[in-house]
């Protein structure tokens, strides 16, 4: 097995992240701080609006052709391909450890489902004090493409509301990092996007990135410890709504595929989860059957559900009564601890998850199932459980059990075929198996000579064609 060498973290990362106080306690405000994540959006959206007229045009605001980010003409060179992956920003080996994987897909761009650093999106002088820094740029550095995103919850824990958040992916105030760190900065439009051909043909593919806030409120639902002076922020967040049924309206009619994907979801771990309201965004997927793939994070695994099953979900939980059927998935095993697979039986079962149950089961120690059967692996009793087995799936900041999504555009002949396909990695170290014990390998370095190639393709699951 060749030797691994990882970087330096920053201060306050490593294993046994969530159990570090400095970590917990730039968290905090998600327990003390009521939902004002709608006012913020559109706040920051306005002000960065103003010097990006270039992105908007009547009904077509805050939607980008994809040659901004691929720098070419999507068709004159058979298609592109790109990653989704959600929940990163650990800036340890949790997260580094998929890098070489990323380089080795040859991805044009990454675009990433929310909780892209942890603990809260905060910026600072240094890698010490700046989550950007030691949660992406750095683990990033040199892949020399363009990534974009839509913010998480973690995002909006910060002090500025979110506004490091909107500096880095929107702004211009980072623009020198992009540069110094070896990436391809290309401005979004604001915290939710369309990602668009502009040719207009059958078939072409859509991508829209929907922000759901700090607490998956997009409905305005008005929590019990709100008092009289946050209840003009109970309210929905009717301008990305409309939004959103613009574009989808648009694509319907121009018979486009389209994947949404948005960061909090109410369908996770097989179950309905009632604290998320997102009732005014699923009756919008529901109605347009151009929508083929649903994607979300949040919750730090794989999980793929077959359109049968999310169908069933709305009509059950919602009272949809659709024809709309897309895929839906759970992407966020991009680097942060992972959290349980093992299942009982539930309502919404689906098809593959990742780790699969016998792996989960196989690699967790006694006190990590005990509070998981108790239903508390996310709290901090979790945390320490998890601690104390040192297991692989605990928050032991291993390598291990990592997951993206692959989506290809293939043009043939005047068609586009758009694949989509899982990608697991069990452990960064199969992709250096075939390498000698005394091999070195540094995994800030491009790593595309010493990763092997068949263990690359060893990682590719079943596609599934939109």
């Amino acid at each position: 097995m060749a030797n691994i060498i990882y970087p330096e973290y920053a201060h306050n990362r490593g294993p046994g992240y969530w159990l570090r106080p400095g970590n917990l306690w730039a968290s905090r405000r998600k327990l003390f701080r009521p939902d004002h994540s709608i006012e913020w959006r559109q706040n920051h959206t306005a002000a960065f609006a103003a010097d990006q007229l270039d992105y908007y045009n009547d009904d077509a605001r805050c939607s980008v052709p994809f040659s901004a980010l691929l720098d070419r003409d999507p068709a004159a060179n058979n298609g592109f391909r790109f990653i989704i992956m959600g929940d990163t920003g650990e800036g340890d080996r949790s997260q580094y450890g998929l890098v070489p994987l990323l380089r080795a897909l040859r991805p044009e761009f990454i675009l990433i489902a929310g909780d892209i650093v942890y603990p809260s999106g905060k910026t600072g002088r240094d890698r010490n004090s700046d989550d950007y820094l030691a949660g992406f740029f750095e683990p990033y550095a040199n892949l020399g493409i363009p990534i974009w995103s839509i913010p998480g919850n973690h995002e909006y824990y910060s002090k500025d509301n979110g506004g490091g958040y909107f500096e880095t992916f929107c702004g211009t105030g980072y623009a020198k990092r992009w540069q110094n760190f070896g990436l391809r900065l290309v401005r979004q439009p604001g915290s939710f996007w369309e990602l668009r051909e502009p040719s207009g043909k059958t078939g072409d593919l859509v991508v829209i990135g929907i922000d759901t806030g700090l607490h998956g409120n997009i409905d305005g639902h008005r929590r019990k410890w709100n008092n009289h002076r946050t209840r003009k922020f109970d309210t929905p967040d009717s301008e990305q709504l409309s939004w959103l049924h613009q574009r989808l309206k648009h694509a319907q009619r121009m018979d486009n595929k389209v994947i949404i994907m948005f960061h909090i979801p109410s369908l996770a771990d097989q179950e309905h989860r009632s604290d998320c309201h997102l009732n005014e965004l699923y009756r919008t997927i529901a109605a347009f059957p151009c929508v083929r793939l649903v994607v979300a994070g949040h919750v730090h695994n794989w999980q793929w559900y077959s359109p049968d099953t999310f169908a069933r979900y709305l009509q059950e939980e919602y009272s949809i009564e659709t024809e709309v059927k897309p895929y839906y998935a759970i992407c966020g095993g991009g680097g942060a601890y992972l959290t349980t697979t093992d299942f009982d039986k539930r309502d919404y079962p689906c098809e593959t998850a990742f780790p699969s149950r016998d792996d989960w089961r196989n690699n967790v120690g006694r006190w990590t199932s005990i509070v998981e059967r108790l239903g508390w692996s996310r709290t901090i009793i979790g945390r320490i459980a998890g601690a104390l087995d040192k297991g692989p799936l605990s928050d032991a900041d291993l390598p291990a059990f990592l997951s993206v999504l692959l989506v290809e555009v293939r043009c043939d002949g005047g068609r586009n075929d758009i694949v989509v396909t899982p990608v697991f990695l069990r452990h960064v170290n199969d992709l250096f198996a075939h390498l000698p014990k005394d091999q070195i390998v540094r995994l800030q370095d491009d790593t595309n000579e010493l990763v092997s190639m068949k263990a690359v393709n060893n990682c590719l699951q079943e596609p599934v064609f939109l």
